[in-house]
């Protein structure tokens, strides 16, 4: 069963360093890699003017599977996340945490494709994991 949204979707990568950003096409077929921001105090209002300019209707929270139940400080990390993005949108958009397994391996494999190494590889990796992250999503809603 396919799933419509009349907006865009947006993925995040979280890190406790920067926060990978990437966004699907108007139609919800692709996912494209848009930008990674500094995880600092200023990181929920910058993702909240992403969410007006863009006209996000859904975002993809990145969370890692959780194994015999246990939850992790990143877990933890993330969910706290969650609750002060859905404070700072006033529950206006809906935030669906979606499994991030190997997304960030995949995006370190899918930038050696592109012969980015050392720093440029590291520069772009959030945002290319937050890509494969809302790319799983949009798959699932096939």
């Amino acid at each position: 069963m396919q799933t419509t949204i009349k907006n865009k979707l947006l993925g995040i990568d979280f890190g406790t360093k920067t926060i990978g950003i990437a966004i699907s096409d108007s139609n919800n077929k692709f996912a494209v890699p848009y930008c990674e921001i500094p995880n600092n105090s200023k990181s929920l209002k910058e993702i909240h003017e992403i969410v007006k300019d863009e006209k996000i209707g859904r975002i993809i929270l990145g969370f890692p599977k959780m194994n015999n139940d246990y939850v992790s400080e990143r877990h933890e990390l993330i969910k706290e996340f969650k609750n002060n993005l859905e404070i700072e949108l006033k529950n206006e958009i809906e935030i669906i945490l979606e499994d991030e397994s190997y997304s960030t391996k995949s995006a370190y494999d899918s930038l050696s494709i592109f012969n980015l190494k050392g720093k440029k590889k590291r520069e772009n990796k959030d945002m290319v994991a937050a890509s494969i992250i809302l790319e799983n999503y949009l798959n699932k809603m096939r």
